[in-house]
């Protein structure tokens, strides 16, 4: 009777899990994939794998997600959340390049600033133009830095927008169970469990 309850059990689970969902993952520490919600300010960019059935390998998600465009491009809501993702991607890659540009600046006008107190003349002091463009480029740096995190947060959300947009039609499009079947368990006798089956 468990044999029968448990292979019921795994039919209906496999039905639901060959339905072509998209699952997002990103690699953890241990470095093993796992799947999850992006959106996270902790895991902000990890999110870099997907797959759409759990017994397929995990796949590289791709440059700004060009691997997910031709799967996205069957949903119109997906597709538009898709496109808010890229831009956001981009973005937040260029925040990311231009908060790394002003931070080396910064140390390079800051060693600058140190030197020129040691090799120039005693009287004339240091260069403080280069002490200013050291502090300019270590506060420039640091808000693009933080920007830049923030919009990648708000890009991971709308890849998650458009997994869901993706996913809720993909369930839709699944064939749903007739209401001739049904599955209940009950207490049978004075202290038993019962498993009742109807057509």
């Amino acid at each position: 009777m468990y044999k029968l309850l448990f292979l019921l059990l795994f039919l209906a689970s496999q039905a639901v899990a060959q339905t072509g969902q998209i699952e997002i993952g990103r690699r953890t520490y241990r470095s093993q994939i796992i799947a999850g919600t992006p959106g996270t300010y902790e895991f902000a960019g990890a999110w870099r794998f997907f797959r759409t059935t759990p017994e397929e390998k995990w796949q590289r998600i791709g440059l700004s997600g060009k691997r997910l465009r031709t799967i996205f491009s069957t949903n119109a809501h997906a597709m538009e959340d898709f496109q808010q993702y890229r831009w956001y991607k981009v973005s937040s890659d260029w925040c990311t390049a231009g908060s790394s540009v002003c931070l080396y600046g910064a140390m390079m006008s800051g060693l600058g600033w140190l030197m020129s107190g040691v090799l120039s003349d005693p009287s004339t002091g240091r260069d403080h133009r280069l002490g200013q463009l050291a502090l300019a480029g270590l506060v420039g740096g640091i808000g693009i830095g933080i920007t830049g995190r923030f919009i990648r947060r708000k890009s991971d959300r709308y890849l998650q927008r458009a997994v869901e947009h993706y996913n809720s039609q993909q369930t839709s499009a699944a064939p749903v169970p007739q209401e001739s079947f049904r599955l209940s368990i009950r207490p049978s006798g004075n202290y038993g469990i019962g498993i009742a089956m109807g057509f």
